[in-house]
């Protein structure tokens, strides 16, 4: 049974980690270790020459076709009608030269709405023409638009826009009914949807078909916002010539800005900021689900809010002046980021430097993302938070990453020795040095004993699948590789010069020639044989700070090109497996695989582990500092660092919450407290690590530290925080909650209206009432409302298991089921319930749900068992379980682990490998099994061969048995047995079977970390 928070916990309830007469000692655990890989698909056959290049259409079609579509709010999300516009490409804009109107299958008092609609309204026509156009254009059905005015507009190459253009193209699937039944979709091999928008009468069958003159829209989900929009093919591809031009208008309103709104959001933007053109406002409307005029007016004006966003997002991408770009394949600013590489004629590294493939595997196994973690956890502290500026650009300008990008070549030669004493050298102080950040530009393998490196593990034994990184103790009887700045972040915080049995330097040579200057913005000059780019970018930013747009463009750029795209993947799905050869460190192993990693133009491992690396040694850098001034933090975040301080540095006495009377005293151990002083000596220490021409600090204090916000004041307050585990944590001016961080709830619908504030922020205030933090305020009204998830029906795995009850890029929503209280018979059949999508979380407890198992319809209830009715959670149990979600990869004051009730100081956990295991990227854990798993973590693609050979641990256990007796208490032949011993490889299967046999057979005397302990011979 699970503790509630009123139960009592015993830390102690196993072994003790304090021993008698001795400091606190973390014991060790042995967990799988998991290691980055480099794949490479292995071709049996050369390459077929590549296809000959197609003309590059233009950047803005001369016409365009803007449309948008309304359905009804039951659950299947049914098409009612549509509004279009065509627009001509008059003097820098799209204007519109027709208005149009389609409409099918309506009952006759909606037809007689949009006959009124049709009679009173005049279109909105921006192009004189002769005769005048005075009245929409009507279609009674949508296959007579898709003829006439759909197919035409694809077929020519104009440019079909909307506003969340996949959900409105979605809604023109054109089912096919029996005998040649389909739904009007099929999967494509890459998890994503073929729409079918035709259907045609077959003489020859006598029945219908999918039109195979027709082509189909190919949508497929980048992630959760953004999906890749085509054409697919015809039987008659020489109709169809001219390249697909599908552009959804927030995607590249994103790639631009960097920022995901909604059409209401986007149009106050442009008209109270940005001022980049006239921008229509918003009407504020809630969808009815019927024909009505209000209804018809709504969509009409946002086909018109689409064309002003359409003309202001058109204004922006022109003036990057990126010539092999379109806008329709801007998917995300890191596409502008490589179209400005492109623009200066920098040959992507994987064209010009061939990296030989095992090289490939040392810098991917040395790559680590950002660090995140929650050091004082449950106690609220007071903080000033910092963060570097601009982190990875500066590390770049610092280490001179730019001459090693812009290099003609690179080289990698030995460097052992020449690191070894480096090493040796390495101080805290020297780490300050400017100069001293480019001699980190290697690779060492090392062999780790107790240094502090990063991680990736499953350190939460009750979700072995979940994987997290953090800076622990590691000890490994295999080396690893690891970056430079990595090593030189664990001798700087041990003391402790780590076992270097092989390093390699990177040595770019030369300067690439034909590279180009370039004008950014039509404002900033950039030079790529004089300049360095990364450092141009941040200098620009802060000499045009008047100039918003320009600023934040420049922010954009700066984060897009930094290093996401050195070690960009894509995913990539074959028809069948293929042969894929895996590397990583000194391991390489061949298996089948269907779901590939691609690299991207500009994948380089080797740079991208270095920039990471770096961020995490200024990281460790500002931690050391503090441990020094003998303070301490609440919690890190990739660039920033929360110090526990206040104005006079008084001490921190943690109270015993009554309900945890039986806490370790260690607990509520007193906390150290900077003073501001101390803190603003350290920031200013890393000055001298400013690489920019404006001078002052690298290490920021951040305007949450500042009175009202504001920076200009130069009064800092009092801000006190609270942290639960590594992103979720709250910043607080006295009872007033000024930031929070809601990792793990985003998730969920907002249940708040729409006049009550970020119902984030209110569901931390309830967070902090229920811990006895704050004591002021009252419960939110939808606090017992049941939780719910918002589910996009973004995949064909997604609509699989929703059973066809809608259509692809819908939306439904889902609740969370209470396991625990569902009937046995249940259980075993696990409902799936969904309802239709609004907005109206006071609706969702009475709304009818659907179990898509079944078929049937049903009710919920967030109380007690009601007859009929399925048991949810809420947002209160929600909240519940959020409050004690562990910070499952540190370990508590007392040296345990850290479990849900654990506070304090927490202890990095000392972690011994066991087995290594080959991974692919970190994604975010999508709905492609449906919602009743969806998961908020992340989780990597793991690479097997297999087989599996045994950890030393293993070995040394079996040394405790014969051949003989390891056979027959298994019942395997003696072959396998002696291979594994003698460090062979063996099958998973036949591996668990001598694990299992091994642990039957363990003796009572555990050694500390390792599983199993040790054995002795029976009898």
């Amino acid at each position: 049974m699970s503790k509630t928070k009123n139960e009592p916990r015993n830390h102690h309830s196993g072994s003790r980690s304090v021993r008698a007469g001795c400091d606190l000692v973390v014991e060790p655990n042995r967990l799988p270790i998991f290691l980055r890989a480099h794949t490479v698909k292995v071709e049996k056959q050369p390459k077929a020459p590549p296809k000959a290049v197609t003309p590059t259409p233009p950047c803005w079609p001369d016409r365009a076709l803007l449309f948008d579509t309304e359905t009804r709010t039951s659950i299947d999300q049914t098409l009612m009608f549509s509004v279009y516009r065509t627009c001509t490409f008059i003097d820098g804009k799209y204007r519109c030269d027709e208005e149009g109107l389609v409409y099918n299958k309506l009952s006759k008092e909606e037809l007689n709405t949009i006959w009124t609609f049709f009679t009173e309204s005049a279109p909105d026509i921006e192009v004189p023409s002769f005769p005048p156009k005075i009245r929409f254009r009507l279609h009674h059905s949508f296959p007579e638009f898709m003829e006439r005015v759909f197919f035409p507009a694809l077929r020519e190459g104009w440019l079909i826009a909307g506003f969340n253009l996949p959900f409105d193209i979605s809604r023109l699937i054109v089912p096919v009914p029996a005998p040649m039944a389909n739904p009007g979709w099929r999967k494509t091999r890459n998890g994503g949807f073929s729409l079918n928008l035709s259907k045609l009468w077959w003489e020859k069958t006598q029945c219908w078909i999918t039109n195979p003159y027709r082509p189909p829209i190919i949508i497929e989900a980048k992630d959760a916002r953004t999906a890749f929009i085509s054409r697919g093919s015809t039987m008659c591809p020489a109709e169809w010539k001219n390249q697909a031009r599908l552009l959804d208008v927030g995607t590249l309103l994103f790639a631009l800005f960097d920022r995901h709104l909604g059409v209401g959001d986007w149009c106050r933007y442009f008209r109270e900021e940005r001022k980049l053109d006239w921008v229509h406002e918003k009407l504020d409307h809630e969808p009815s689900g019927h024909v009505t005029l209000e209804e018809l007016q709504y969509c009409r004006r946002d086909v018109q809010y689409t064309q002003d966003l359409l003309n202001c997002a058109k204004a922006e991408f022109d003036l990057y002046g990126l010539d092999d770009l379109l806008p329709d394949k801007a998917y995300s600013p890191a596409s502008l980021g490589k179209s400005i590489f492109r623009q200066m004629r920098i040959t992507p590294p994987s064209d010009k430097f061939k990296v030989p493939h095992e090289l490939q595997g040392i810098f991917m196994q040395a790559y680590f993302g950002g660090r995140s973690e929650c050091h004082t956890r449950k106690i609220k502290v007071p903080v000033m938070r910092l963060d570097f500026l601009s982190q990875y650009p500066s590390v770049n300008t610092n280490m001179g990453n730019w001459e090693i990008l812009t290099a003609e070549s690179v080289s990698f030669p030995e460097a052992t020795s020449e690191v070894h004493d480096f090493l040796k050298s390495v101080t805290l102080d020297e780490c300050f040095e400017p100069s001293f950040w480019r001699k980190l530009r290697f690779f060492a393998l090392i062999q780790p004993n107790d240094d502090i490196l990063p991680v990736r593990a499953p350190f939460d034994p009750k979700d072995p699948q979940h994987l997290n990184i953090a800076d622990s103790r590691f000890s490994s009887e295999k080396p690893v590789w690891c970056a430079g700045p990595k090593i030189v972040a664990s001798i700087i915080r041990t003391g402790r010069v780590p076992n270097v049995p092989r390093a390699i330097r990177i040595k770019p040579e030369g300067r690439q020639p034909g590279m180009k200057p370039m004008t950014l913005r039509g404002v900033v000059e950039i030079d790529p044989y004089h300049d360095d780019f990364f450092k141009v970018l941040i200098e620009q930013r802060k000499a045009n700070e008047s100039d918003k747009t320009l600023k934040h463009a420049l922010k954009v750029i700066a984060n897009a090109t930094a290093y996401g795209a050195f070690v960009e993947l894509n995913e990539q799905r074959e028809s069948a497996p293929v042969e894929l050869d895996v590397f990583s460190g000194e391991h390489h192993h061949n298996q089948p695989a269907r779901d590939l990693e691609v690299p991207g133009k500009l994948y380089f491992p080797a740079l991208a582990s270095l920039i990471t690396s770096g961020g995490r040694l200024l990281l460790a850098m500002a931690e050391q500092c503090v441990i020094d001034a003998g303070g301490t933090w609440l919690f890190c975040d990739t660039d920033s660092i929360a110090v526990v301080a206040s104005p006079k540095g008084e001490t921190v006495y943690p109270t015993r919450p009554e309900e945890e009377c039986a806490m370790d005293q260690r607990e509520i151990a007193p906390i150290p407290v900077l003073r501001h002083a101390e803190v603003l000596k350290i920031a200013r220490r890393f000055r001298s690590l400013n690489p920019y021409s404006f001078g002052g600090d690298l290490l920021k204090v951040e305007d949450v530290n500042y009175k009202d916000g504001n920076p200009k004041t130069d009064s800092l307050r009092t801000v006190h925080g609270y942290a639960i585990s590594a992103k979720r944590y709250s910043l607080l001016d006295k009872a007033k909650i000024i930031e929070v961080k809601g990792h793990g709830l985003g998730y969920l619908m907002s249940p708040a209206s729409e006049d009550e504030p970020d119902w984030m922020e209110t569901a931390w205030q309830y967070v902090l009432r229920f811990d006895q933090v704050l004591w002021d305020g009252s419960d939110p009204a939808w606090l017992d409302y049941p939780a719910m998830m918002k589910i996009p029906v973004s995949s064909p795995a997604v609509l699989g298991r929703l059973k066809n009850f809608c259509k692809p890029y819908d939306f439904v929503l889902a609740p969370i089921l209470l396991t625990d209280r569902l009937d046995p018979s249940e259980r075993a059949e696990k409902p799936i319930l969904i309802t239709r999508f609004t907005k109206h979380s006071d609706e969702w407890l009475n709304a009818t749900y659907y179990n898509v198992r079944t078929g049937e319809e049903c009710r919920i209830t967030t109380g007690d068992r009601r007859s009929g009715r399925i048991p949810v959670k809420s947002y209160r149990e929600i909240l519940h379980q959020y409050l004690y979600h562990p910070e499952c990869k540190f370990a508590g004051p007392d040296g345990n682990p850290c479990d849900p009730w654990t506070r304090g100081i927490l202890q990095r956990r000392h972690i011994i490998a066991g087995d290594f295991k080959y991974c692919g990227k970190e994604f975010k854990r999508k709905l492609e099994q449906g919602p009743v798993d969806h998961e908020t973590d992340y989780k990597c693609k793991v690479y097997e061969n297999r087989r599996v050979a045994a950890d030393p641990e293993t070995l040394r256990q079996l040394a405790g048995f014969s051949e003989r007796q390891i056979a027959t208490g298994t019942g395997l032949h003696r072959k396998p047995i002696r291979l594994l011993r003698h460090g062979g490889t063996v099958t998973p299967r036949t591996y668990q079977k001598i694990r299992n046999f091994l642990k039957q057979h363990a003796s009572p005397c555990a050694e500390p970390g390792f599983p199993g302990g040790c054995t002795t011979r029976p009898g």
